[in-house]
């Protein structure tokens, strides 16, 4: 389980919730139009398909300060969730979405995925050349392969009160070298025909076979991944 050090505890079963969501399955092909926060599903989910593929991570959400990017701060400084009314539903199946670690969970099964890419500087203190994305593009690479595997991701509750925006002008700074990459990292994922059947392998088949650009980065960034991979095989 992650949480930021300035993101607080809504739920008072915040812990249990995580766990609970962690614990079930969501449905195949269905998407509930009412999330329930005690998981009921709405009338017409047919029977036969709710039960379909088990939640590997528990995607938890923010009232007060929502995860922005720096541009979009700008763009509306005043976005501030005074309350949530509690809700959980689930990623669909070929869709990827903005994985924040601010307030997350994973069964150990998806340890393997959960590498968070290079950023800021690297052991010398040279610039890695992006910044605020590692969450972002780590998700990327995990709903491709829980995509694969037929694992489900389950998105609301619990929540977190983010007490503090970060600076807008600094993100914009960190954030501009990783927006053009960011358009199209998820296109060439999801190229990748992924072959394997475990967490590890699918991670380690995704990181040989993805296409990047030959830089030091990207070239670094790869052989991190298979490093990574190593450590449970």
């Amino acid at each position: 389980m992650t949480l930021d050090d300035d993101c607080y505890p809504v739920d008072t079963d915040f812990v249990e919730r995580h766990k609970k969501n962690l614990s079930l399955k969501a449905p195949e092909n269905w998407f509930t139009t009412f999330p329930h926060p005690d998981y009921i599903y709405t009338r017409g989910i047919p029977y036969t398909v709710r039960t379909k593929y088990p939640v590997m991570v528990s995607h938890g959400l923010w009232t007060k300060n929502i995860d922005l990017d720096g541009k979009t701060q700008k763009k509306f400084p005043c976005v501030n969730i005074s309350s949530y009314p509690p809700f959980l539903t689930y990623i669909p199946k070929g869709q990827y979405f903005p994985m924040c670690s601010m307030n997350l969970a994973f069964r150990r099964e998806a340890i393997p995925l959960m590498y968070f890419p290079l950023m800021g500087n690297d052991p010398e203190g040279t610039a890695w050349g992006f910044d605020r994305f590692d969450d972002i593009w780590a998700g990327i690479f995990v709903k491709k392969i829980m995509d694969h595997l037929g694992y489900a991701v389950a998105n609301g509750s619990p929540f977190v009160e983010h007490r503090k925006a970060s600076d807008a002008d600094v993100n914009v700074r960190k954030e501009k070298s990783g927006l053009l990459i960011n358009e199209k990292l998820w296109r060439w994922v999801d190229k990748v025909n992924l072959t394997k059947h475990t967490p590890v392998l699918c991670y380690r088949e995704l990181a040989q076979g993805i296409s990047l650009p030959h830089t030091r980065y990207f070239m670094k960034l790869k052989e991190a991944m298979v490093i990574w991979s190593e450590l449970f095989l």
